[in-house]
């Protein structure tokens, strides 16, 4: 070896020396890496056996097939199995056939893309044969290389759950078929203003108001007004009761109006309200009121008559006055009138309002002797003391304004019995004017009382017939019109002019009915006096309407005098009574299906009730609860009777209406828990009348309620001893409770995080984690009510970053509403690692797949759909690539080679042995056919068996194959030619070696002894080193001319210039750059960049080569 080689050899060694230490740097880090990951991995495991074995949900995992690879030992008590029982199994084997065959549906697009599923609701089979539902979610498992392995999730029994929300499913059907067969409007309001809810009744009077809000609504501005006043009333906490003219297409309707807030922990969330129609008993109140003006009026002119008469009386007794000294003589005779009168006649003492003197007929009318008043108060005579003041009162204002009093009072007789009086009273004045006595006559107007109340309710109840009737009255005589009511007009839509003197036939709608109805209604008459018959009348407009025609003869002896009759509309009473009927069906329908018992109770505890369903509940009858042989108290847990009296009192002290509940004893002994909900109707006087309500069975709630306590203490218990970080979090994002693996996350204390806000613990933020850019789902999971999930960065107690899976589950009040978040926090920050080393494994392929030179395609399914393909596979088919991924492999296969190719990819999907190369031919968009070479192999596409397919366009390649196959022929022919040619040659071969040689003698031998003899002269001569270097050079390059290298050398540098070979040559010799820019009279960067040239030509540039021992390389 020379020593070139072994300088070269040493170099060498220390680069690979240098290598292999970095590699082993390399390792020793990547051991250390595993090493962390490995520990990691050991904690998660243990953090999820710990979650397993300590959880109530199923833990299991799947294969890429679907099959078991991996049971919790939660499965014993969620479906009876044994972990080992289902090992091998497919969920699809634990389910009834239709039940497998929905899920496997459902379940196929998630498992197709290998995308993680959550709470999907599935139906299993315990092993003792009963149904289970559960709740099932999970996500796909990827080995480190990025191939799908199966899928991890949980299973949860939600098998109590959904017959809970079955059974509030019926409750709330129930309660909605009640609500829409209510015969007035109901609805409800929330608290953004807009109708959520209107039965039937209100929907066919205002039309649909779902969604909207109330001054959306198209309704008479005055019924809008009251309406949002009323609205924001009940919202502001008060109960709206009370009638309320409405407008109605522009008529004007009453109902009753009853707006009630409906508080949710003291916040008014919506307002319940109904109208019930109250239109027949304002027209009976406006009837009424038009009856009390008359008799107003007739009141007035009797008074006024009164009032004449009091004054004639008042000046007979001033005569009576100026006679009395004249009549003093004739006192016996005036007491014997005095004492005859029929009306009492009292003297009294104005001050003391003694009784002076009284007549006999004191006691026909009072039943006291003339004796037993005198000298006494009169108060005993009146009613009550109240009575007497008052009458007093006005006594001695008449007395003192006009001298006389006149008035009518209740009295009270001896017997305690209570009449009435009229009474004229005229003071008694002495010669200077003084007042020394009243004169009171007092006569007993009972009878003439109840006269004149039977006269004003006969003139009342005539007066309204009058004026409310809806009737059309009128006079006909041999059935000619001879007079009509108004109202007669009204209803036919005629003028009294235009019918008076027609023949009643105007208002029939046919000649027959118009004979029927004379037929019909004289015959009565003639055999009873008056003639009743329905029949329909037809208006001036055609419009055709029921009647109800009565008729009496105006002399029952002589019909030809006429008949007066009257027509009374019963077109809506023949609706109203189908209604009516329709309405008692529904109401006794509503009564029977009722999941409700109603009752009518009373104060003593009794009740009657209107079905037997009071039998089924507690098995006492109807009977003997409306026969008063037991009552509701009877049944009362003794307990509970205090808190429902309670409950009653305080309803009767508010606003009547009371919901209590309590247990009640049935008659099989056992105990049942009863809602009551009820109103306390009172009479005039205030007095419990009766209590109308109904009976709940809510036995099975409370047993609900009550396992719902114990399932939520469990549940709790569980989720605070979870491996997870759990947080409990308000609306105002601060933190009311956690578990204690969060704690030690934090390494914070309980009291220490109670009250701060998350983002605090979690990112050290001021504020909401959003309003740094986080994508953080809290406010959406409040707003909506749906559980949410996100993944963010979270700071540890030691303050490094942690990749977290967030999942936030809304914590609902028992009206619904989202009070708080639950949070759950996961770490995956090995799991986001691996996603990342995926993705790039991912772009790696991407990046290899687009830059191919062959094109490239993924094939799936059956039909051999394409999934993938890559721009060189549109390429060379002439397809988009979008075009490409909507047809199938065979559509590509040219149609001799459809049949073949579709055979291997079937097999090959089913892992059987198939050539991986071959060729076969295509069709390209353009229909041409054309060769190529395939090379498949089986993969995995989304969870899919597929085929990955590389494909070689050949054309060229079998073109050239094919000139090959011509030119052979032809290269047949001319060998033999050409080995004619080859004996030729190889004569003139040997002949032109032996001058070669010849040649190479003599041009040696000319050198040797022509050129090199001056060289050596040169070398001895006295030249400086310049010439000296030139001398050097000549004499190696004759050396290299007379050379073996000359060949080699020449061959490399065909490709040089001849300054380029001058440098090389410099180079090889040693010379540095400055020595050989002074050989060739360049500057030393010209020197640098001739090497630069050379390096490039000879293929070593950037490459680590000494350029020197190259050179010398190549001439060794």
């Amino acid at each position: 070896m020379t020593m070139k080689e072994a300088r070269k050899t040493k170099a060498q060694l220390l680069s690979e020396l240098e290598e292999l230490r970095h590699r082993v740097g390399e390792f020793q880090e990547s051991e250390t890496e595993l090493k962390r990951a490995e520990k990691t991995l050991q904690q998660s495991e243990e953090r999820f056996r710990i979650l397993v074995e300590t959880t109530t949900d199923w833990f299991w995992e799947v294969d890429e097939n679907a099959v078991y690879t991996y049971s919790s030992p939660k499965i014993r008590d969620i479906l009876g199995y044994e972990p080992e029982e289902i090992l091998g199994k497919t969920p699809y084997a634990l389910m009834p056939p239709e039940e497998a065959d929905r899920v496997a549906h459902i379940f196929a697009p998630y498992a197709t893309s290998r995308r993680p599923f959550k709470l999907l609701e599935n139906t299993n089979v315990h092993k003792d044969g009963h149904l289970v539902v559960l709740e099932t979610s999970g996500i796909p498992i990827f080995d480190v290389k990025g191939v799908f392995r199966g899928y991890r999730g949980i299973d949860r029994d939600i098998t109590e759950r959904k017959q809970a929300e079955q059974a509030i499913r019926a409750s709330e059907m129930r309660l909605r078929t009640a609500i829409e067969s209510l015969p007035f409007d109901f609805f409800i309001i929330d608290k953004n203003g807009r109708y959520v809810m209107q039965n039937s009744t209100c929907r066919d009077r205002w039309g649909d108001v779902i969604g909207k809000r109330t001054e959306d609504l198209e309704v008479d501005e005055d019924n809008l007004t009251l309406w949002l006043n009323n609205n924001r009333r009940a919202f502001a906490g008060e109960v709206i009761r009370g009638e309320v003219e409405l407008k109605i297409e522009g008529e004007k309707s009453y109902y009753y109006n009853i707006l009630a807030p409906v508080t949710d922990r003291d916040q008014i969330r919506e307002i319940l309200g109904v109208n019930i129609d109250i239109n027949e008993r304002k027209q009976a109140e406006e009837a009424l009121r038009k009856a009390h003006d008359e008799l107003e009026r007739r009141v007035e002119k009797r008074t006024a008559q009164l009032m004449k008469a009091n004054k004639l009386l008042k000046e007979k007794i001033e005569e009576l006055k100026r006679m009395e000294r004249e009549l003093h003589e004739s006192h016996q005779l005036l007491e014997k009138t005095f004492s005859s009168l029929d009306e009492a006649v009292l003297v009294v003492e104005p001050h003391t309002r003694a009784i002076l003197t009284a007549n006999p007929a004191v006691e026909i009318v009072f039943g006291y002797s003339a004796e037993e008043t005198l000298g006494r108060n009169t108060e005993f005579l009146h009613v009550d003391k109240a009575m007497y003041q008052e009458f007093g009162q006005e006594l001695f204002l008449a007395l003192d304004k006009d001298g006389v009093y006149r008035g009518e009072h209740r009295m009270r007789r001896k017997d305690g019995s209570i009449f009435f009086t009229e009474h004229t009273v005229s003071e008694i004045l002495d010669d200077s004017g003084h007042r020394v006595g009243v004169v009171s006559i007092v006569r007993d107007i009972t009878k003439r009382k109840r006269a004149e109340d039977a006269l004003r309710e006969s003139e009342a109840y005539i007066k309204g017939i009058l004026n409310a009737a809806p009737a059309g009255i009128g006079l006909v005589r041999k059935r000619e019109l001879d007079w009509v009511s108004h109202r007669m007009c009204e209803m036919l839509g005629y003028s009294a002019d235009e019918l008076v003197g027609q023949s009643a036939r105007i208002a029939y709608e046919s000649d027959e009915e118009f004979e029927r109805v004379g037929r019909v209604k004289y015959s009565e008459i003639q055999k009873q006096g008056v003639g009743a018959v329905e029949t329909r009348f037809k208006r001036k407009d055609g419009s055709i309407f029921d009647v109800l025609l009565c008729s009496s003869a105006v002399d029952p002896g002589d019909l030809l005098k006429g008949a007066i009759f009257t027509a009374l509309d019963i077109t809506e009473s023949k609706r109203a009574d189908k209604t009516l009927r329709d309405s008692e069906e529904k109401y006794r329908l509503l009564v029977e299906n009722l999941p409700s018992i109603v009752f009518k109770g009373y104060k003593d505890w009794s009740v009657e009730f209107f079905d037997e369903k009071v039998e089924v509940l507690i098995g006492h009858s109807m009977q003997e609860f409306n026969s008063k042989r037991i009552k509701w108290s009877d049944l009362v847990v003794e307990e509970d009777i205090a808190g429902a009296r309670e409950t009653f009192i305080k309803a009767l002290k508010t606003d009547k209406s009371y919901v209590r509940e309590y247990r009640i004893k049935a008659k099989s002994g056992g105990i049942l828990w009863i809602q009551e909900r009820a109103m306390i109707i009172c009479d005039d006087k205030g007095e419990i009348d009766y209590v109308s309500g109904v009976f709940f069975d809510i036995t099975e709630r409370k047993r609900a309620e009550e396992t719902l306590r114990e399932s939520e203490h469990y549940f709790r218990s569980l989720l605070f001893n979870m491996h997870e970080d759990i947080l409990v979090i308000d609306r105002d994002y601060r933190i009311t409770d956690v578990n204690n693996t969060l704690l030690v996350t934090a390494g914070l204390k309980y009291e220490e995080v109670i009250g701060r806000h998350c983002y605090e613990i979690s990112h050290g933020y001021n504020e909401p984690c959003e309003r740094n850019g986080e994508d953080c789902m809290m406010r959406e999971v409040f707003e909506t009510g749906k559980p949410g999930n996100c993944r963010h960065q979270h700071i540890q107690a030691d303050g490094s970053k942690v990749w977290v899976d967030i999942l936030l589950s809304p914590l609902r009040d028992e009206y619904g509403n989202v009070t708080h978040v639950i949070e759950a926090i996961r770490d995956v920050t090995d799991l986001v690692e691996m996603q990342d080393v995926l993705r790039e494994s991912e772009e790696n392929f991407r990046a290899l797949a687009e830059n191919a030179n062959d094109g490239i395609l993924i094939a799936a399914g059956e039909e051999g759909g394409n999934v993938y393909a890559n721009k060189r596979a549109a390429e060379i088919t002439g397809y988009s690539v979008t075009e490409l991924l909507g047809i199938g492999l065979h559509e590509l296969v040219a149609p001799g080679e459809i049949k073949e190719v579709a055979d291997r990819y079937k097999r090959r999907l089913a892992a059987k042995n198939v050539p991986g190369e071959y060729e076969t031919k295509l069709v390209r968009q353009s229909r041409e056919i054309f060769p190529v070479e395939l090379s498949s192999a089986r993969s995995v596409w989304k969870g899919e068996p597929a085929s990955i397919i590389i494909i070689r366009d050949i054309t060229n390649r079998k073109r050239a194959e094919e000139a090959v196959r011509k030119s052979e022929a032809e290269l047949v022919e001319k060998s033999r030619h050409l080995e004619e040619v080859n004996a030729a040659l190889k004569v003139l071969l040997k002949q032109r070696e032996g001058d070669k040689a010849d040649l190479e003698e003599r041009l040696l031998a000319n050198v040797k002894e022509l050129v090199l003899p001056y060289v050596e002269r040169l070398k001895n001569s006295r030249l400086h080193s310049d010439q000296m270097t030139l001398v050097g050079i000549l004499e190696s390059n004759m050396k290299e001319i007379v050379s073996p290298f000359v060949t080699k050398l020449s061959s490399r540098f065909l490709s040089l210039t001849p300054t380029e070979i001058q440098v090389a040559s410099l180079i090889k010799d040693g010379k540095t750059s400055k020595e050989i820019a002074s050989v060739i009279h360049a500057s030393e960067n010209t020197v640098r960049s001739h090497r630069f040239h050379i390096r490039s030509k000879l293929g070593i540039k950037n490459k680590k080569v000494n350029f020197r021992s190259y050179l010398q390389f190549l001439q060794d």
